[in-house]
């Protein structure tokens, strides 16, 4: 068997469109199933304080 076709076959290309697609997916996934699930106030005041630390993180690593 020849190494170079061997090195094709389990060769990984994957995207970064395709990763950007999965994360999006998922993202509407979890804002569809906190809609539905017509959750109280609690759940939307921990991602935005989630979403606010991460921002604020990627901030200090950018700055």
């Amino acid at each position: 068997m020849d190494a170079k076709a061997v090195a094709t076959l389990y060769r990984n290309h994957i995207s970064g469109g395709a990763i950007a697609l999965l994360a999006l997916t998922m993202l509407i996934a979890i804002i569809v199933a906190l809609w539905v699930s017509r959750t109280d106030g609690v759940v939307l005041h921990w991602i935005i304080d989630y979403w606010n630390r991460f921002s604020l993180w990627v901030q200090h690593l950018v700055s």
